[in-house]
């Protein structure tokens, strides 16, 4: 069977808007990422109290549900649709990074290598582990349950 998905174009505008002192301090920009050809997105409830898996990286494809290919992602969003709890979003690889995600706010990851630190580390003077391939991408809400979106372009 031949697909009859043509890849197109995935246009990221990033656009803050502020007027201070009668003046526009606001900026856009504006990125384009070529040959997508997939798109995945969800909205997901995740419990409070342990950490919910949002999607998984692999370096062989699967075809399975949340599950994508570490070559062929280069953009993912994930968004806090909460009102008021910020969440504990969890970056693993060999390493992992944890973020908070306020309320109404998104953090993106335009590729799959990570990196982390942590006190006292002798992979490198500063700290700073070595960068590995991403692994997993899961969230902890603080207080009570949150929905959570992803949004994930692949090539």
């Amino acid at each position: 069977m031949a697909s009859t998905i043509s890849s197109a174009n995935l246009k990221v505008k990033i656009t803050e808007e502020v007027i201070l002192n009668g003046k526009d301090q606001g900026s856009s920009n504006t990125l384009t990422i070529g040959s997508i050809n997939e798109v995945s997105s969800r909205i997901i409830t995740a419990p409070s109290g342990s950490f919910t898996t949002l999607f998984n990286i692999t370096t062989t494809s699967s075809g399975s549900a949340g599950n994508f290919l570490s070559s062929s992602l280069k953009y993912a969003r994930i968004t806090n649709k909460d009102d008021s709890n910020h969440l504990r979003l969890r970056v693993s690889g060999s390493v992992t990074t944890d973020v908070i995600v306020d309320a109404g706010r998104s953090f993106i990851i335009t590729n799959t290598s990570v990196s982390g630190s942590s006190s006292g580390s002798t992979t490198t003077a500063e700290g700073i582990n070595a960068l590995s391939d991403l692994n997993s991408v899961s969230v902890e809400p603080s207080g009570s349950a949150v929905d959570v979106e992803y949004f994930i372009a692949n090539t």
